[in-house]
């Protein structure tokens, strides 16, 4: 798990993490409070290969807290997104709203950085 809330500056977190081969879950969630707003997720592998590629399902909620029925939900190719004095989905502002990304990915044993 890779877990870590950082307000109001660019911080970047990492770990390293060692998979069995097999389905995993990804989650990463995600607040603005205050524009600019920007995120990014990715990782790589050590010594093995790249799992398939798929889409991710982002949820977006008129919130900080991830609660309620979100507002738009769509699938991003990837979470890397600049959303600096811009609304990130139709029924969001720029301030105040948060998202889920959830996608399963078929990993091969090997270890791992997720940042």
């Amino acid at each position: 798990m890779l877990d870590g809330w950082y307000d109001h500056a660019v911080k970047t977190f990492v770990v390293d993490r060692t998979l069995r081969a097999g389905h995993h879950l990804l989650r990463v969630e995600y607040y603005n409070a205050a524009s600019p707003g920007m995120v990014q997720f990715a990782w790589e592998p050590y010594n093995a290969p790249q799992p398939s590629n798929n889409k991710w399902r982002g949820e977006y909620f008129n919130n900080r807290d991830l609660t309620g029925a979100p507002v738009h939900v769509r699938n991003d190719q990837n979470i890397d997104f600049n959303w600096s004095w811009i609304s990130p989905a139709p029924g969001l502002g720029t301030e105040n709203y948060s998202v889920r990304w959830t996608r399963t990915l078929d990993f091969s044993s090997g270890d791992y950085r997720f940042y």
